[in-house]
């Protein structure tokens, strides 16, 4: 029973040091004495960091529930790469329904 409660306060401390780390940087991240920091576990990476004056966390990569918590919780959220890939898309199929038209598919292919 001794080697588990001194594995579990093991654990317990390195939990508090990394909480006390989080709330350190973050703190010099509003005093705006510290640009950005990020944060990485197995499955995903935060970026904290100021935009035009506010704070920001980007999360990647992101999954539907956690996208659905943050909307849940009311919490403000963009997706500027699906945003970007939406675009690609539609250009693309602007580009073939312009080339449909002319029926040449090489003239599509040469661009």
């Amino acid at each position: 029973k001794q080697w588990y409660q001194r594995r579990v306060r093991g654990i317990m401390l390195r939990i508090a040091i990394r909480c006390t780390s989080f709330e350190s940087l973050f703190g010099l991240l509003k005093a705006e004495q510290c640009p950005y920091f990020y944060v990485c576990s197995h499955q995903t990476t935060v970026l904290f960091r100021r935009r035009d004056g506010v704070l920001c966390a980007d999360l990647v990569p992101t999954t539907y529930g956690v996208r659905n918590s943050l909307k849940q919780e009311d919490i403000e959220f963009t997706m500027p790469l699906a945003q970007e890939l939406i675009s690609v898309e539609t250009l693309e199929q602007e580009n073939l329904d312009t080339n449909e038209d002319t029926g040449d598919a090489r003239d599509f292919l040469d661009s």
